[in-house]
């Protein structure tokens, strides 16, 4: 596959597991339809590509980041985004919709884990993943 269109494929389809959280997350009293699902799809992108930007800015900076150690970043700064988000539905509460720390720690470790998932997917679809064996020799 051309990477051109490896690069738009894997660009459109990693944040689709953020979107299934979201989608996921929505209350049972709402019935989930095509325009909520595209809503959803566009906060994923929302909630998604910061952190992947930011985790591909700070990756190179360390010591040559693994794609294990990128995963974990990703994954931390997806939760630092949730939480930047949440903040002024903690502090700013709208009436009957009670939102507070304890949801909001719930909704980063959710983001960090679907951030992760999508950050592994990303690289993965793109080739940049690559698989080393234990390559130490133990004898016949």
């Amino acid at each position: 596959m051309r990477l051109r269109v490896r690069t738009v494929l894997a660009g459109l389809v990693a944040p689709v597991v953020v979107a299934l959280l979201l989608i996921w997350r929505v209350p049972p009293s709402i019935r989930v339809t095509w325009p909520i699902a595209l809503a959803a799809y566009v906060m994923a992108h929302v909630f998604y590509w910061p952190a992947a930007l930011a985790t591909r800015w700070v990756g190179p900076r360390l010591t040559r980041a693994s794609t294990s150690q990128s995963v974990l970043i990703m994954a931390g700064l997806s939760a630092i985004l949730s939480v930047l988000f949440a903040l002024p539905a903690i502090y700013l509460p709208m009436p009957g919709l009670p939102y507070g720390w304890r949801a909001a720690g719930r909704d980063a470790g959710d983001l960090a884990v679907a951030g992760a998932l999508a950050f592994f997917l990303h690289r993965t679809l793109l080739g940049d993943v690559t698989w080393v064996s234990n390559n130490r020799w133990r004898g016949p």
